[in-house]
Formats: C-alpha cells, sequence, structure tokens
C-alpha cells in the first residue's frame, strides 16, 4: 500500500507541473503580445516583474499541493514545517533548486520535490530563453 502512495505522488506532481507549463505558457504568450507597446526599458522592467509573478504563481501552486499532501499522512511529511508560510518557503527551495537544509522531505512526498525541481528548472530556463527572444531590437547579438 505505502508503494501505492509514490506512485500517486508522482502522478500529483505529473498534474502540478501540467498545470505550471500551462500557467507560464499563458503568461508569456500574454506577455510577448503586451511588451510590443513599449519603449525598452519599460519593456525589459515589465518582462522581468512578470516573470517574477509567474513563478512565485507556480511556486504557491506547488506550496498548496505539498499543504494538501500533508494531510494525509501516508504521503509522508516536510521535516520541521512549523506553519503552512513554510510550504511557500520550502516549495521555493525546491523550485530553484537552491537545495534542503531545515526542511526535507520524508515519504512519498520525495517525488513531488524531486519533480518540482526539474520543472522549476524547466520554467526558469524558460524565462531566461524567453528574455532573450524578447530583448529589445537594439540589442547587440
Amino acid at each position: 500500500m505505502f508503494e501505492a502512495y509514490y506512485a500517486l505522488a508522482c502522478l500529483i506532481a505529473f498534474g502540478a507541473s501540467i498545470a505550471a507549463v500551462g500557467l507560464h505558457y499563458e503568461i508569456l504568450d500574454q506577455l510577448a503580445k503586451l511588451i510590443e507597446r513599449f519603449n525598452p526599458r519599460t519593456r525589459v522592467l515589465i518582462t522581468l516583474l512578470c516573470l517574477m509573478v509567474s513563478h512565485m504563481l507556480e511556486i504557491g501552486l506547488f506550496a498548496l499541493v505539498y499543504g494538501l499532501m500533508a494531510l494525509n499522512p501516508a504521503f509522508g511529511e516536510i521535516a520541521a514545517i512549523e506553519s503552512n508560510y513554510d510550504y511557500l518557503y520550502y516549495s521555493s527551495i525546491v523550485y530553484t533548486t537552491v537545495g534542503f537544509g531545515d526542511l526535507y522531505p520524508i515519504g512519498p512526498v520525495r517525488m513531488v520535490t524531486a519533480i518540482e525541481s526539474l520543472i522549476g528548472l524547466v520554467l526558469i530556463t524558460w524565462s531566461a530563453t524567453f528574455i532573450y527572444i524578447h530583448r529589445p531590437s537594439n540589442a547587440k547579438d
């Protein structure tokens, strides 16, 4: 039965990843249309702010997943969680692949942690690519 929770954790992680990728895509799509209207400096500022918001929303999505999984002890736990804000902190260190320190996963929730770090790396890289592609036209190659 315990192994079934590992599989279920993987499915939950993939679902959250699909939601995060979809959200990121929609934000980038709308952002590409929006920034065309602005001068180069404003374009860069808007792009960076929107990408930060996008990443924070995606981190929040995974934090919500961790919080909901914590309601069922069979999924394991994230050691040393003291409040719901700790899920947001934990998700941010996983998403950005900073690494563990004071909080760490135990049990099937580790699968979500592993997949979040991979999707975070992909989405951050996608953002960097977007910035490069949509840099002001007067930028030199």
